[in-house]
């Protein structure tokens, strides 16, 4: 069994599908590491920054972010680029990397090609359908695209029961995306968080809340976060907010409402190999994204034994399961009183560790990965 993990944007975006991917990877290879019956690569669009304990390919492409990226897509995209593939600097970058993919497929002798990136799969699909490669394509669904798109693949992932439930008379594979809970682990003792605050420049003590996703205001709602979060300070006026995610063009405007606060700080495009210690400093999590595909940040937050207080939706309400405090975000005494319980000493000790008892059950690495080798069996034993 040859795999071939892809990420067009692995190393120079840091959002939940680059995550995903790398995760997935470094997870495959050390599971089958010295097994010569299985083996795994990780194709991206960029050289990663720091060494992947994976195989890593880096396959010429558009990257996001890039002026030539941004002068194609610009010239194609008023046009119907989207319809072929220009539409957004994502897309572009998913075009431009297929030629580059689909040839390391044809020449790698791979079975299986997986990734969250919509585009990229759907190119990769009908690359195999032409016979330009014999490896057989899953999409994991991570992107909210609609119904209609995802059932031009034969051999789809769903990250929850909500989603898969969409998919009536077909199979879907349910399995959620997973957290490293060796890596992702509540601080030992007082001594290491209050040791860790001070290497950030926090107090040992007081109330510190965090918040992890896309620095924006539209689907993410930072904005609304930082609101419900000034109100919550009449109540702790020490309290103080930290947001970390990756830059946006929308995180200007966050920034500005942060500094106007003066008890919230940003943390841009922080490297991944800190993020657990940024979850171990926090005594609260909260996140008020419109909707998650999954929100692989809940389970980072879970594993590091933070309560979590989120919006209520049917995906998040499946992840906390009794860890956590799902409430309508618009509410503000509703949100003003889960931060209260989540501030209270007793009910954030037990929420913690219900979470993460949670984590280590139901999503940590081997749990994950023994569903997702037994998907890449049923996979190639389908004709």
């Amino acid at each position: 069994m040859k795999i071939a993990v892809v990420s067009s944007g692995f190393a120079h975006v840091l959002r939940g599908v680059e995550a995903w991917a790398s995760d997935l990877a470094v997870a495959l290879a050390e599971l089958w590491k010295g097994e010569q019956r299985a083996k795994v690569a990780l194709l991206c669009g960029s050289a990663p920054k720091i060494p992947v304990s994976a195989e890593t390919i880096s396959l010429p492409c558009l990257r996001r972010g890039t002026r030539a990226n941004s002068a194609v897509t610009r010239a194609l995209s008023p046009f119907g680029g989207w319809r072929f593939g220009f539409g957004s600097e994502y897309q572009t970058e998913q075009t431009t990397l297929a030629p580059a993919v689909v040839n390391r497929l044809a020449g790698g002798g791979y079975d299986i090609v997986h990734l969250q990136d919509p585009w990229l799969a759907w190119l990769l699909e009908k690359a195999r359908r032409k016979g330009r490669h014999r490896a057989r394509v899953i999409l994991a669904h991570g992107t909210d695209e609609p119904v209609e798109f995802l059932g031009r693949f034969r051999w789809l992932q769903e990250l929850s029961p909500h989603y898969a439930a969409r998919h009536s008379g077909r199979q879907v594979f349910m399995i959620p995306n997973f957290v490293d809970t060796c890596m992702f682990r509540p601080a030992v003792s007082f001594g290491e968080k209050a040791s860790l605050r001070r290497s950030w420049g926090l107090s040992e003590q007081g109330f510190v809340l965090g918040s992890v996703g896309a620095i924006r205001v539209s689907r993410k709602r930072m904005d609304l976060l930082i609101r419900r979060f000034e109100e919550f300070r009449s109540f702790l006026p020490a309290a103080l907010l930290l947001i970390a995610g990756s830059r946006t063009e929308e995180t200007e405007a966050v920034e500005r409402q942060a500094a106007c606060s003066g008890a919230v700080r940003v943390f841009c495009d922080m490297p991944r190999e800190r993020m657990p210690e940024f979850y171990r400093v926090l005594d609260g999590f909260a996140l008020f994204a419109e909707s998650e595909l999954f929100g692989i940040c809940f389970l980072e937050a879970m594993a590091c034994g933070v309560p979590c207080v989120a919006q209520s939706n049917p995906v998040t309400e499946w992840i906390a399961g009794n860890a956590g405090i799902c409430v309508d975000s618009e509410n503000s005494d509703a949100v003003a009183a889960a931060l209260r319980q989540v501030a209270d000493p007793r009910t954030a000790e037990t929420l913690g560790r219900r979470g993460r008892e949670r984590a280590e059950s139901m999503f940590s690495t081997k749990k994950v990965l023994e569903q997702i080798v037994s998907m890449y069996e049923q996979v190639l034993a389908s004709v």
